[in-house]
């Protein structure tokens, strides 16, 4: 039985109840009396919970078909197959357009379910009036795409397939399975902060939203900020050009919004302890969101097919115009109700006034955090501004940027940010201390010694570049690492317990990683080594360079099965280590062709990694000397002491008849008739293959007809057709001793990877950090009233006799307490 129906009738049924409870919430918001507010609101509830449990039932309806290989669907038929593993076969899901926006619209589902269950009335209306929408966008493109179409056979093709084209083998991948899930619930997670923001400016009676939306853009800066680096490690070890970032709009799509993200944080914190820097919150809530749904127009409509390396397909017409309106309506609303409010919101404190303060460097900080993102958005929208300048005739052609272009635009910023993340902890709110300044100079001296050795030994004994630019990142990142390990170690110490310290290290923690990912950085650029060697069975080379030794041992089993592998042995040159490599290699079907999928080998070694990325092969060649000549039909040619001229050439009928009709054949068989004379005067007739094949990426070994022997002394050569060029009617051919066997051989580059620990090292602390700060956060809106204008490490400036003051410090001392107690029970 076909359950597909059923999906059908839980998507229109999960659309049905979302307009329901959007106009419900709607309806509840704008309503004066509280009761009649609160009764719609409990309506709008239900029917919130009836679109989760249908979006849920999508998912499963989904997931069965897929897993019970129902390929009369055709987005099981084009996404999964018989032959995939339970684990490749259940991330099918998202493989495709229909199945990511299904996990897009469960994310927001579950989550809108949580921020109802977490808020009161009447914030619950005004809050879900503006996220339910988000949801009816998405479910809109489903009802559009409908991943419970079935399938259409091409004519010729069978009516009910028995199998499945299967998963693209780049996506054969553990992190497949982990990758996009962790996106998409980073991507769900900016709806809320954008939602907060949004209900705020339309209503204008919530001063207290950023407290309430604090935890949420923490989860939404661990979450999106963990799924942005898990595909920076999946490029690293699929894709073999060896490193983690390579500034493709599907990149760069994640990394504005999670920018954004990062510059609200700061901003929140400027805007509870100095109440101001109101409007720059509300803006990057939204700016975070319409960043998002701009990253999905340029990556899924197709627009940006010819300009980035693993661009989704295209979505298609009435789903990109869903996708295009929801992005224009999105903006025009944040724009109009950001400027409606603009003069009404709060601001009392102006962080500008002392360059010394706190607030001043949060505030620099923001702004450098969104020049970089703006600077990232225009480049990835590169085509579609010089498509705008082609038609107004001030361009020929259409082009993108290069990765050179978003390094060198965003290298001011990393260091400043650094500068920025060593600095502003140790300055005090509205004014700056000289108690501040001692482990602020400890850390900076500290880390230009480290430099000063580092520059040293790496240009004497490693003989590194010397690269003055880098050097400043390195110091304005050792800088941030030194002066936030103090900070870290005071939490610890100055606390009365290590529960406290703990909640109030996330923020210390996340700088460390930050910091620590962009040492890694610097390294990778500056003692990355490499080079390329060619290796042949049983045959030791030695990389220029490198203190290693690599000997091919030959493939694991066949080329053409999935589990082929370049196995070879690697020693160090003084003997002391030796491992074996394993490198996938295997002819893989890749939508409908067939190539070369060949993933990078990365042994992980206690300095860093070792990495071998292939690049060229196989290449079949002779061990001893081949004599390689090109000659035109009706020419004669002398090679190794034997006359060779070109008869004929000759196709089988029906090749002949396809290339007749223009038709280009799918094996192309050509056999070319030579006249030899041997050396001893001897004639023959001699017919030599050459094949090719449309669609396979390797060129099989040319089979070779033997020669007429010039004598009984003399050693038996053969002859092989190279190949056939048709414009200049020229034909090349080799001749070589057939007493020797043929050899294959594989190029690969060797490189070593000597900081890229610190990487992925650095994202783990990231993550961490944004998650206590996170738990922190949740805890403090729990203890102290969202309104309440005070802050335990950032109140106002105190003075004597203000009762306004005096009531947050009995707050804080209040939830001090509570603190205290939750931690010991």
């Amino acid at each position: 039985m076909n359950i597909a129906p059923i999906g059908n009738f839980l998507l229109w049924a999960a659309l049905t109840a979302t307009t329901v409870a959007a106009a419900l919430h709607i309806t509840a918001s704008l309503l004066t009396k509280q009761r009649r507010s609160a009764i719609v609101s409990t309506y709008a509830t239900y029917s919130y919970l009836v679109a989760l449990f249908s979006v849920l039932g999508v998912c499963i309806v989904l997931s069965t078909l897929l897993l019970t290989h129902q390929f009369d669907i055709d987005y099981v038929y084009r996404y999964s197959s018989r032959e995939l593993p339970p684990g490749y076969l259940f991330a099918t899901f998202w493989a495709g357009q229909d199945g990511s926006f299904l996990l897009w619209a469960f994310w927001i589902a579950v989550l809108g379910q949580v921020l109802s269950v977490t808020t009161g009335q009447p914030v619950r209306s005004r809050l879900m009036a503006v996220y339910t929408p988000v949801l009816l966008f998405l479910l809109g493109i489903l009802i559009v795409r409908n991943p419970f179409a079935f399938y259409v056979a091409d004519p010729g093709l069978p009516l009910y397939p028995s199998d499945g084209i299967g998963l693209n083998p780049l996506l054969e991948n553990p992190w497949m399975v982990v990758h996009p899930p962790t996106l998409f619930l980073g991507f769900a997670a900016l709806t809320v902060p954008f939602a907060f923001a949004l209900s705020a400016l339309i209503w204008n009676d919530d001063p207290g939203w950023y407290r309430r939306a604090w935890p949420w853009v923490l989860f939404t800066f661990s979450t999106l900020g963990l799924g942005v680096m898990l595909g920076g490690y999946w490029a690293y070890e699929t894709l073999g050009w060896g490193g983690f970032w390579g500034w493709d709009p599907v990149e760069n799509g994640p990394l504005v919004p999670w920018l954004s993200t990062v510059a609200l944080l700061h901003t929140f914190q400027v805007a509870r302890a100095r109440n101001s820097l109101a409007k720059s919150a509300a803006f990057l809530a939204l700016f975070g969101f319409v960043a998002a749904l701009y990253e999905t127009f340029l990556t899924r409509t197709g627009i940006l097919d010819k300009f980035s390396n693993h661009s989704f397909s295209t979505l298609g017409g009435a789903a990109n115009a869903i996708v295009l309106y929801g992005l224009i309506v999105t903006t025009v609303v944040s724009i109009a109700m950001l400027l409606w409010r603009s003069r009404g919101t709060p601001g009392s404190v102006r962080v500008w006034d002392k360059a010394t303060s706190r607030e001043f460097g949060l505030a620099l900080c923001v702004i450098i955090l969104m020049i970089s993102a703006l600077l990232i958005a225009m480049g990835m929208s590169a085509p579609l501004i010089t498509e705008g300048a082609v038609r107004l005739h001030l361009l020929a052609n259409q082009s993108s940027v290069s990765p050179d272009y978003f390094n060198k635009a965003n290298f001011p910023e990393a260091v400043l940010i650094c500068l920025g993340m060593a600095v502003c902890p140790f300055v005090a709110w509205g004014h700056s201390t000289s108690k501040s300044s001692r482990p602020l100079w400890i850390s900076l001296i500290t880390a230009s010694i480290l430099t000063a050795i580092y520059a040293t030994a790496a240009t004497r004994i490693i003989h590194a570049p010397f690269r003055p630019e880098m050097l400043a990142l390195l110091l304005s990142c050792l800088f941030a690492l030194v002066a936030n390990g103090w900070l870290l170690l005071g939490r610890f110490s100055h606390s009365n317990t290590i529960s406290t310290s703990a909640r109030t290290a996330g923020g210390a923690l996340a700088h460390i990683g930050a910091a620590l990912i962009l040492t890694g950085v610097v390294g990778l650029v500056l003692l990355t080594h490499k080079d390329s060697v060619v290796l042949v069975q049983g045959q030791q080379v030695t990389p220029v360079g490198l203190p290693y030794k690599i000997t091919y041992t030959g493939m694991s089993s066949d080329l053409f099965k999935p589990d082929n592998s370049l196995n070879f042995v690697v020693a160090r040159s003084d003997g002391k280590h030796e491992f074996t490599v394993r490198m996938p290699f295997a002819v893989r079907n890749v939508e409908g062709t067939r190539q070369i999928l060949a993933r990078p080998a990365i042994a992980m070694l206690w300095w860093g990694d070792l990495y071998f990325a292939f690049e060229d092969g196989p290449e079949v060649f002779s061990p001893n000397q081949v004599n390689h000549f090109t000659i035109k039909r009706g020419e004669t040619i002398r090679r190794q002491g034997y006359y060779i001229s070109v008869l004929s050439f000759s196709l089988p009928p029906d090749v002949d008849a396809q290339v007749a009709n223009g038709v280009v054949p799918e094996v192309y068989p050509l056999t070319a008739r030579l006249g030899v004379t041997s050396p001893d005067g001897k004639s023959a007739v001699v017919s030599v293959l050459n094949t090719r094949y449309k669609d396979d990426p390797i060129a099989p070994a040319k089979p070779e007809s033997a020669l007429p022997c010039g004598g009984p002394a003399a050693a038996p050569e053969s002859i092989a057709f190279e190949g056939y060029d048709p414009n200049s009617g020229e034909s090349s051919f080799y001749v070589r001793d057939a007493t020797l066997p043929l050899s294959t051989s594989f190029s690969i580059e060797v490189s070593t990877r000597p900081t890229i620990g610190l990487v992925w090292l650095g994202t783990l602390l990231i993550v961490a950090g944004g998650l206590l700060s996170m738990l922190r956060r949740t805890r403090e809106n729990r203890l102290l009233p969202i309104d309440a204008p005070c802050n335990e490490e950032a109140a106002p400036i105190k003075h004597r006799g203000n009762r306004r003051n005096e009531k947050c410090e009995r707050r804080k001392e209040a939830a001090a307490r509570s603190a205290v107690g939750a931690s010991r029970n």
